[in-house]
C-alpha cells in the first residue's frame, strides 16, 4: 500500500513538472505491477476488476480545469453467458448474445478510480476514450490522442483480462497542448503614398514668376520676328536701287 502511494505521488510530480507524456508513462510498469497484485477483499472468488489512474500532461496541463470530466468507454466480453453467474448483475448494457456488453466510467484529472463493480474472471475488457467527449471543451489548448498503459502494453486503447480477486492497473494519460497565438499583423504601407521623410527632403526649385502677357504682345512679338528680316532685305534692295540710279546718272 505504501509503495502504491509513493508511485502515485511520483507520477503526479512528473505531471506537475510538465514533463513529456513518455516520462509520465514510464511510471506505468511499476504502478501496474503493484496494483495488479491488489486483492479485492470484498469481491467473491471468481470475480475481479480494474482501476484507472488518470493523468494530464503537456505544456497546457496547468490550464486544464480541475472539474474536467473524462469519460472512458468500456466494452467487455464474458467467458461464458451471463446467466451462468448467479447473483451477478452485468454492468451497463448486455447485448443479445448474453456475453458482450458496454458501459462507461467518468474520471477527473490526476485521479485514481476503481471501476464500481466487478466482472467474472477471464472477462476481456477493452477501454477507449473519445477526446471530443471531454467536458468542458478545451479553450486555448488541444487534446492529443489518449495513451493507455497496461503492464508493458501501450496504445490509444487498452485491453486487459480480469483476474480472480485482483484489480488490474490502468494508466491513462491525456496530453494538453497550448494553441500558438498568432502575432499581430503589421500595418500595410500604402504604395501610392511616399514616406514623409522622402517628401520632406525634397525642396522644390524656385522659378521666376510668370508675367502676364499684355494684349497683342504675342502677336506683336511674332510679327516683329517675321518682319525684321523682310525689312532688312527691303532696305538692301532699296539701297541697291539708289546706287544703280546714281551710277546711271553719272554715266550719262
Amino acid at each position: 500500500m505504501v509503495a502504491t502511494a509513493l508511485t502515485l505521488l511520483a507520477a503526479l510530480a512528473l505531471v506537475v513538472q510538465g514533463l513529456a507524456v513518455p516520462a509520465v508513462a514510464a511510471q506505468a510498469n511499476t504502478l501496474s505491477s503493484v496494483r495488479t497484485a491488489t486483492v479485492f477483499d470484498d469481491v467473491p472468488s471468481g470475480f475481479g476488476g480494474f482501476n484507472i489512474l488518470k493523468l494530464v500532461g503537456g505544456d497546457a496541463h496547468d490550464v486544464v480545469r480541475k472539474d474536467t470530466d473524462f469519460t472512458v468507454e468500456i466494452r467487455y466480453v464474458l467467458p461464458r453467458t451471463a446467466d451462468v453467474y448467479l447473483g451477478w448483475q452485468p454492468p451497463g448494457i448486455l447485448e443479445e448474445d448474453n456475453m458482450s456488453g458496454s458501459t462507461s466510467m467518468t474520471l477527473k484529472a490526476n485521479d485514481a478510480v476503481s471501476f464500481p463493480g466487478s466482472f467474472p474472471a477471464e472477462t476481456r475488457i477493452i477501454l477507449s476514450e473519445d477526446t471530443a467527449s471531454i467536458v468542458p471543451a478545451p479553450n486555448g489548448y488541444t487534446w492529443g490522442a489518449p495513451v493507455f498503459t497496461i503492464g508493458d502494453e501501450q496504445g490509444p486503447t487498452g485491453t486487459l483480462v480480469i483476474e480472480d480477486q485482483k484489480a488490474t492497473a490502468v494508466l491513462l494519460v491525456n496530453t494538453a497542448t497550448l494553441v500558438p497565438v498568432p502575432p499581430d499583423p503589421q500595418p500595410t504601407a500604402d504604395p501610392t503614398s511616399a514616406p514623409t521623410s522622402a517628401l520632406s527632403s525634397v525642396t522644390p526649385s524656385a522659378s521666376p514668376p510668370a508675367s502676364s502677357p499684355r494684349p497683342g504682345s504675342s502677336l506683336a512679338a511674332t510679327g516683329a520676328g517675321i518682319l525684321a528680316p523682310l525689312m532688312a532685305s527691303g532696305a538692301a534692295l532699296l539701297g541697291g536701287g539708289v546706287l544703280m540710279r546714281h551710277r546711271r546718272h553719272s554715266g550719262s
